[in-house]
C-alpha cells in the first residue's frame, strides 16, 4: 500500500510558526532574538529542501534584514550557503562571499 506525500507550502509553514511563536509567547516577555533568528533560517533551509529557490530566496533575504546585527547571523548564514552548496554552487558561494563582506 503506498501513501500520498502531503506536501505544506513553505510560506504557510512559516505562517503557521510565527503564530505558534505569538500563542507561545503571549502574556510573557518577547522570545529571544535567537529563537526568531533560527525560526527564520529554518524556513530557508526548509524551503531549499523543498527546491522552492524563490521562496529561499525571499526568507534569506528576511533574515539578513530582520537579524543584521544578531550575534549568530553569521552561523545562520552559513547554514544556508552549505545547504545550497547542494544543489546551486554558484548561489552558495553568492552567500559565503555576502557572509565574509558582512560579517568578516
Amino acid at each position: 500500500m503506498r501513501t500520498k506525500a502531503v506536501t505544506i507550502p513553505i510560506m504557510t509553514l512559516a505562517a503557521a510558526l510565527t503564530l505558534f511563536i505569538a500563542i507561545a509567547w503571549a502574556g510573557s516577555a518577547q522570545p529571544a532574538a535567537s529563537n526568531l533568528l533560527d525560526v527564520q533560517k529554518q524556513v530557508v533551509l526548509d524551503a531549499l529542501s523543498q527546491k522552492d529557490f524563490a521562496t529561499a530566496d525571499k526568507a534569506f533575504e528576511q533574515m539578513v534584514k530582520k537579524f543584521p546585527r544578531h550575534k549568530d547571523i553569521s552561523q545562520s548564514v552559513y547554514a544556508v550557503a552549505r545547504d545550497y552548496a547542494k544543489l546551486n554552487r554558484e548561489k552558495a558561494v553568492q552567500i559565503h562571499q555576502y557572509n565574509v563582506t558582512h560579517y568578516p
